[in-house]
């Protein structure tokens, strides 16, 4: 089977191809295409009807995708109303796929994970979602513990205490 840096090269190549697998927090899986497709025994719908995948950053932890699912038939309203898509997490797929045979060209190469937020915009026609780089920093809390007037930790009181914080105290362990 030809990689994709070969097939990329190509006259004519084969139709290019993302295939998203969306798990959502239940654990159910959604698996859309830009096309109808059947990849590794799964079917993937063709929902797709618009993406930035294109316009991917250099910056991993900058990346962030918009994806424009066709909802006519009001599939994903229902999903989102049973489960929702905020901390869902997806992985994107990129394949060059012949359709007239129904079978992949080329290898299959993961080009983005990440963890969806809630939908953007959801009319009767589509919804929009947007899915954020797993890695991405803006995610990490911080501080870890609430700015407050008085300090969080618990001080030892008594010279015991004291005395088994610095030493570090007698190892128990009870059942």
């Amino acid at each position: 089977m030809p990689t994709i840096d070969q097939l990329k090269e190509e006259q004519a190549p084969p139709t290019p191809l993302f295939l998203f697998e969306c798990t959502l927090r239940n654990g159910s899986v959604e698996r859309w295409g830009t096309h109808a497709a059947v990849f590794d025994g799964n079917n993937y719908d063709a929902r797709i009807s618009k993406h930035n995948l294109f316009e991917l950053s250099a910056a991993p932890e900058d990346t962030k995708i918009s994806v424009t699912l066709a909802n006519a038939d009001s599939r994903f309203s229902e999903v989102e109303r049973e489960t929702g898509f905020r901390g869902a997490q997806v992985a994107v797929r990129f394949l060059f796929y012949d359709l007239t045979t129904q079978q992949a060209a080329s290898e299959a190469r993961i080009v983005f994970r990440g963890i969806a937020n809630a939908p953007e915009e959801t009319t009767e026609a589509a919804l929009r979602v947007t899915f954020t780089n797993r890695l991405n920093l803006q995610r990490i809390v911080l501080p870890e513990v609430r700015i407050q007037r008085r300090c969080p930790w618990v001080f030892p009181a008594t010279t015991e205490q004291r005395l088994e914080a610095l030493n570090g105290g007698a190892l128990s362990f009870e059942p």
